[in-house]
């Protein structure tokens, strides 16, 4: 099959103010290997780690940043691929290895024995000489997977030469000057070009080459033109000029991280809450006169919300309470009764002023908590939180 092919000659148009590639300086991305393409067999996975995270100013590597779950992004960022693996490889730089002491922490999080890290001593140029680098230290030659770090999304990884693409209609609160974007005809690209929007469809962030000897060839013919401007797109519009043919793979659920603002609206989304059980979630009572605990009514519209935002996933529901804990079977047995749901319960409290203190940092942004008062057995806990 051959494509028409629109000769756009991109990496002569950028311009040297517009916005500084996701991965210069390392590769942010997974790469997957086959030993036998034809057979479907298991493959390899890059996760280059190596960039300087320039779009996140004074913190450290963005890819150790830790997600509301607890798991770094990087971690998290690979949740989504639906795909069998022979080796996931993690491409980081030696200094970050030094600095930050990581690797056994990552290796808990994935807990995947394929997981394997690959230390580069220096930083490389740009984001398809890291690929390079990591290809020639394992000697791989076969199919190659490569996925970005500072995303999510959920997708198939299908065998042979592909982009996974998300339509712009389809997505969120993105930075459309970040991306690279492709062409297609009949699901076949025509044309890849960075940072210009030349349709409605962008790459979110996963790269497949059928061959890794093969991408060697390719990236091997363009890595002196401008290096610190050089992307994996530029590797396959050259592929693409020799009539190799890429196909879209479409994904779903695309999440951005690309940028600290991004990171911290994907944050800000997420909430852990410590709501007070007496008087705002169930009517008040007392442990030695009446109303006796566990017998006062829910507060339904509070209820209704709580179950809500913890239906979302995005809300870590803490109950609170100076009931003793030799009360908790009933304190149990009254929450059940009203159908709260809710993650843990934490009982023996003094009664008395409570006050939370938490530390806030450029990585968790000023206001780190909020304190919230209300009038005991009002229901309009939904505009407050």
């Amino acid at each position: 099959m051959t494509a028409n092919i629109e000769k756009w000659m991109h990496y002569e148009e950028r311009s040297s103010s517009g916005p500084e590639p996701s991965f210069f300086g390392l590769v942010n991305m997974i790469l997957y290997s086959s030993s036998d393409p034809s057979k479907h067999t298991l493959h390899s996975r890059f996760l280059p780690a190596c960039g300087k995270s320039s779009r996140y100013p004074g913190l450290r590597p963005k890819w150790l940043l830790t997600h509301p779950s607890g798991d770094s992004m990087l971690a998290e960022g690979i949740k989504g691929l639906r795909h069998k693996v022979k080796n996931i490889y993690i491409v980081v730089l030696k200094e970050h290895v030094e600095e930050y002491d990581f690797i056994n922490g990552i290796y808990e999080q994935i807990n995947d024995d394929r997981v394997k890290f690959v230390v580069l001593d220096e930083p490389t140029a740009n984001q398809p000489e890291t690929v390079a680098q990591a290809i020639n230290l394992e000697n791989i030659k076969e199919q190659i997977y490569c996925k970005d770090t500072d995303n999510y999304f959920a997708t198939e990884v299908p065998e042979g030469n592909f982009v996974s693409t998300i339509d712009l209609c389809d997505s969120n609160l993105i930075s459309p000057n970040n991306k690279s974007y492709v062409k297609t005809n009949k699901g076949a690209v025509v044309g890849i070009v960075e940072k210009r929007v030349v349709s409605s469809m962008f790459c979110c962030g996963l790269y497949g080459f059928a061959s890794a000897k093969e991408y060697m060839k390719y990236y091997e013919e363009i890595a002196n033109e401008s290096p610190e401007t050089i992307y994996l797109s530029d590797v396959i519009h050259k592929m693409i000029l020799d009539n190799k043919v890429f196909r879209t793979v479409a994904a779903q659920d695309y999440i951005d991280w690309g940028t600290s603002d991004d990171w911290s609206r994907f944050r800000s989304e997420y909430k852990c809450l410590f709501l007070d059980i007496d008087g705002v979630l169930v009517k008040n009572s007392s442990g030695y006169m009446k109303p006796f605990l566990g017998t006062t009514d829910g507060i339904k519209p509070n209820i209704n919300h709580v179950n809500k935002l913890y239906d979302s996933g995005k809300a870590q529901i803490i109950l609170t309470t100076a009931r003793l804990e030799k009360h908790r079977p009933e304190t149990v047995e009254q929450l059940d009764r009203e159908g709260l749901k809710y993650h843990q319960l934490v009982m023996g409290l003094y009664h008395a002023k409570r006050v939370i203190i938490n530390d806030y940092s450029l990585s968790n942004p000023y206001k780190s908590c909020e304190a919230i008062n209300m009038p005991r057995n009002s229901e309009f806990l939904s505009e407050l939180i």
